[in-house]
Formats: C-alpha cells, sequence, structure tokens
C-alpha cells in the first residue's frame, strides 16, 4: 500500500496530458510482436488499444524490453530503443524529459493490472504473467536515472 500511495502522490505531482498524443497500442511487450529471422513483422493484441500521450508505448516497451530480471534498467538497451525510435519519430523536448516519470507510471500501471488478473480465475490456456516483476521494475524506477532528470 505504500509502494501504491507513493506512485499515486507522484503522478498526481506531475502531469503528462500536455505531450503529444495519438493511437497507441497500450500494450508492447515481447509476446506481443511477430519477428522472423530477427527482423519485425507485425504487432499482436490491440486489446488496450487508444488515444493516449505517444510516450506511453515508448516506455512500456522500455520498461519491458530494456529491464533486467530484478528489474534494472539496461541503459545500453534503453538507448538503443530511444535511438531507433528517435529515428522514425524524434521525441520533443518535454516527452525527453517526461520519460522517468512515464517509466513509472507504466510500471505502476502493469503492475496493478497483473495483481489484478491474479485475484481472477482463468480458463484453460490463459497465461497468467507475474505481478512481482512489475513492482520490482517500479521500485527500481523510483531511482533517479542520471542525464533525464
Amino acid at each position: 500500500r505504500d509502494l501504491l500511495q507513493q506512485e499515486l502522490d507522484f503522478l498526481a505531482r506531475h502531469s503528462h496530458l500536455h505531450l503529444p498524443s495519438g493511437a497507441i497500442h497500450g500494450d508492447v511487450f515481447p509476446d506481443n510482436l511477430r519477428v522472423v529471422d530477427g527482423r519485425i513483422l507485425g504487432l499482436i493484441d490491440f486489446e488496450f488499444a487508444c488515444r493516449e500521450v505517444l510516450l506511453f508505448d515508448v516506455a512500456v516497451a522500455i520498461n519491458a524490453f530494456c529491464s533486467r530480471r530484478d528489474g534494472r534498467l539496461d541503459r545500453l538497451a534503453m538507448r538503443d530503443l530511444l535511438g531507433a525510435y528517435n529515428a522514425l519519430r524524434p521525441l520533443e523536448h518535454d516527452e525527453n524529459l517526461a520519460i522517468p516519470m512515464m517509466l513509472r507510471a507504466t510500471a505502476l500501471r502493469f503492475w496493478l493490472s497483473r495483481l489484478e488478473e491474479s485475484m481472477q480465475e482463468t480458463g484453460e490456456g490463459v497465461l497468467r504473467k507475474p505481478a512481482d516483476e512489475f513492482r520490482l521494475i517500479l521500485l527500481q524506477r523510483q531511482q533517479p536515472l542520471s542525464g533525464m532528470q
């Protein structure tokens, strides 16, 4: 509860509503990518697609693809991911400043959604992802990211 309250207080002090928005996927995780011979061919599972700040998908991808098992950020992987993203759509100055906040917000979102899923009955073949993975990521994202404050 303390962690949840800390994050709710943090997010109440940091608005992201001024950032560029548009259509997002909302669930950019490795299991939603279709890859053949090392090339991404497509993205599936648009259940969470909506209109939101574009940085949301970037932050989800960083947390999903650039986190170590203990939740720490792999900064080289993050640099590469951001470099590839910026080659297609350069982040605005305010978006770059908001990366640490959005990493926390998306970690919180997936921690809570996985906690909720863990309390529901599942049918056969339903994949349950562990909530604690994103709790660890969230705890790590509370630490300052050097060069990104």
